[in-house]
């Protein structure tokens, strides 16, 4: 068997910016962690705040805060705010793209991150993978904010902005597929 080419070595987690000690009772149990938050929010976690070449902190308050504020609120409001949409306005069924406007071209194009994203996992700089994502996830709210698709009544548009924002949402799904896979 041949040797590995590369090694991914990350490097020391601390606690609340201290080296885990066992004189000091900082030590974490990272099974007692998954069985608390779950294996997926440990792992998204870990791999956002843990850089690769750096030390990375943990911290039970910053893992809830990430929870919260990006799985939560950024991606999980992102779905259910176009779920929400697709089911009153199309009883649940997806629609189909029409016509594209400037700002759905646009908007399009930020979704073609896969090169990058593809370096960036394989160079093991999974936090700036991570970063890649989520610009796009805010790049699908800020097109739903512009377009205000709550607002619209033509269904035709309707229907071509909600068709792109769930596409958007589908590519997210993929891409985090790799990070949180459950």
């Amino acid at each position: 068997i041949n040797l590995p080419k590369t090694l991914f070595v990350h490097g020391f987690i601390t606690v609340n910016g201290q080296k885990m000690s066992k004189s000091l009772g900082n030590i974490i149990d990272p099974f007692k962690q998954i069985e608390k938050f779950g294996l997926e929010a440990v792992r998204f976690y870990l791999l956002k705040e843990v850089i690769d070449s750096d030390d990375g902190d943990y911290s039970e308050e910053r893992l809830m805060e990430v929870i919260n504020s990006e799985l939560a609120d950024d991606l999980g409001n992102l779905v259910r705010r176009i779920t929400v949409l697709i089911e009153k306005n199309f009883s649940g069924i997806i629609p189909t793209q029409g016509k594209l406007e400037k700002v759905d071209k646009e908007f399009i194009k930020k979704s073609r991150f896969a090169k990058e994203f593809d370096e960036l996992m394989l160079s093991f700089k999974f936090n700036k993978a991570i970063e890649l994502i989520w610009d796009f996830i805010r790049a699908i709210n800020k097109y739903l904010t512009e377009t205000e698709p709550w607002k619209i009544k033509d269904h035709k548009r309707l229907g071509t902005i909600l068709f792109n924002a769930l596409e958007a949402t589908r590519i997210i799904a993929l891409y985090l597929s790799l990070i949180i896979p459950d």
